[in-house]
């Protein structure tokens, strides 16, 4: 899988874009920040930072993906 790339196909793709609809609605890079102010700090609902829409998140590049600065 990981030596042949196909990892990296659209099938693939389509699997993890699927699981993530499933299993990862909050899971947008705020969800800590979000239980900590809310659980432990008492902050009201309307301060919290919104949940990003899954349609709209940029996922990070995969560790082979190369990044230009």
């Amino acid at each position: 899988m990981f030596s042949d790339g196909s990892y990296a196909d659209a099938e693939s793709a389509a699997l993890r874009a699927r699981f993530r609809e499933r299993f990862c609605p909050f899971d947008d890079g705020r969800a800590a920040e979000r239980v900590v102010r809310r659980v432990l700090l008492g902050e009201p609902p309307e301060s919290l930072p919104p949940v990003i829409p899954l349609a709209e998140r940029v996922p990070a590049p995969a560790a082979a993906t190369q990044v230009r600065s």
